[in-house]
């Protein structure tokens, strides 16, 4: 068993279960972090 970060999203198809991040754009993501940070800060 594993665990997902907040920033990924599990995936179900009929033959496998693949993890993906939400925010696929490592900038964007990078960006989405410091302003969660921020608020929560």
């Amino acid at each position: 068993m594993e665990y997902l970060a907040d920033d990924e999203l599990r995936e179900v198809t009929p033959l496998n279960l693949p993890i993906r991040k939400r925010i696929l754009d490592k900038n964007l993501r990078d960006r989405e972090v410091k302003r969660t940070k921020a608020v929560l800060a």
